[in-house]
């Protein structure tokens, strides 16, 4: 009978516990570690990582753990300008729907405002005509202003990203993470009352007097870092006979990382464990020879680290992020948006060919949005090689001893 690695107690109700959560992709499970109980146990946790992490996995269209088809759910963010935007997982961003003004005068029919679709317009017009007294031709009307219901769709512009530090759920579902994995290789360890402090901690939030997550400087994405995907995560494992500590590393997206203290114990032999996943993709490896090579930084020298310190290094972190999160984006809202103008182009045509004006259309209109859906990141690096060149500048004149 299984040992349940979080209560240290014998179960039968077998229940499926993914290492590296399914929402991230994670396809690898074991019905060896804990009971349904605890597995339901953890939801809170596991649900309060997920929102840590829901813009990259909107944004990114992350699918790989959902059925074909299906899509994360849209998100709300705010541009720099306080422009409110919803990210949707097909690769677009478009503005928040808000209330219809209309109003009906001598010259016409006037609409303002953004609505989430064709129908929403119609109902309003017509409510508006019952309520008006107008007799109103509503068939006519949506005619004439159809070409105008074009869904404005763009890529995700410039986003204000908070840095903060994660409270307790997201850094508790971080160190179940590490520790499922060894659980999952070396029950026997992980049984050990060397871990019952972080065991408590993952179990009820039982923290104890210093951190046992710490937030870490590391990049899996290098080209170098044999990568599965544009963007993987990563859970690692060791245990070091010299200094009997039991450490882990857990990255999300290739860059967010993090150092877990698991424990200190006896070990009769060293040993190292990994599993690596696509987010996007869903491949995944068990004990790469690279990733078990990996150095795990030393969990005593960023745990000494000042409160400044720990935010620059979060903050840089998630600052590259952002900028592969973006590039992605962009791939795929332009994708969409080319997919989205021929399918219009073709709508209603009989045959599949189009006339040289109709192709004409087609690349205006589609050259169109992109060059104004990318219109804010042409400015953002023209913004950046100039303050780039500026203190290129700047550095040649200190060289030269002017002032």
């Amino acid at each position: 009978m299984p040992i349940n690695i979080y209560t240290k107690q014998p179960f039968d109700d077998l229940s499926n516990e993914h290492i590296i959560p399914n929402f991230l992709g994670g396809r690898l499970q074991t019905r060896e570690i804990v009971n349904g109980h605890t597995n339901q146990h953890f939801s809170r946790i596991d649900a309060a990582l997920t929102e840590s992490l829901k813009f990259f996995i909107v944004s990114l269209n992350a699918r790989s753990h959902r059925e074909p088809g299906d899509s994360p759910p849209s998100m709300q963010v705010s541009s720099p300008d306080g422009e409110k935007l919803i990210i949707d997982a097909d690769g677009s961003t478009r503005a928040v729907p808000g209330s219809l003004d209309i109003s009906f005068s001598e010259e016409g029919v006037h609409i303002t405002g953004t609505p989430p679709n064709e129908m929403a317009v119609r109902k309003a017009l017509e409510r508006k005509a019952k309520q008006a007294g107008v007799v109103l031709d509503i068939d006519k009307s949506m005619d004439k202003i159809r070409h105008l219901l074009k869904p404005q769709l763009k890529p995700i512009p410039p986003i204000q990203f908070t840095t903060e530090l994660w409270t307790t759920e997201p850094y508790r579902a971080t160190a179940k993470i590490a520790f499922n994995l060894l659980g999952f290789r070396a029950p026997l360890i992980a049984l050990q009352g060397e871990f019952d402090a972080v065991r408590k901690y993952i179990l009820n939030g039982e923290r104890p007097e210093k951190h046992l997550v710490e937030a870490a400087a590391i990049d899996i994405r290098t080209p170098e870092g044999k990568r599965i995907g544009p963007l993987d995560h990563l859970v690692l494992v060791r245990g070091d006979a010299s200094s009997s500590q039991v450490r882990a590393i857990v990255v999300y997206f290739g860059l967010l990382a993090f150092v877990v203290k698991l424990g200190d114990c006896r070990l009769e032999r060293g040993f190292s464990y990994s599993y690596r996943v696509d987010q996007l993709g869903g491949a995944a490896r068990l004990d790469d020879a690279y990733d078990l090579a990996l150095e795990v930084p030393s969990f005593e020298v960023l745990s000494a680290r000042s409160d400044e310190q720990v935010l620059e290094a979060v903050h840089e972190q998630s600052g590259k992020l952002l900028l592969d999160v973006q590039e992605i984006h962009n791939n795929l809202w332009i994708n969409s948006t080319v997919k989205r103008h021929w399918k219009a182009a073709f709508r209603g045509k009989s045959q599949g060919q189009l006339s040289e004006d109709e192709q004409m259309q087609f690349i205006n209109e589609l050259t169109h949005e992109i060059a104004v859906g990318l219109s804010h990141h042409f400015h953002e690096a023209s913004r950046r090689r100039n303050e780039a060149a500026s203190a290129e500048l700047h550095a040649a004149g200190s060289d030269n001893g002017e002032d």
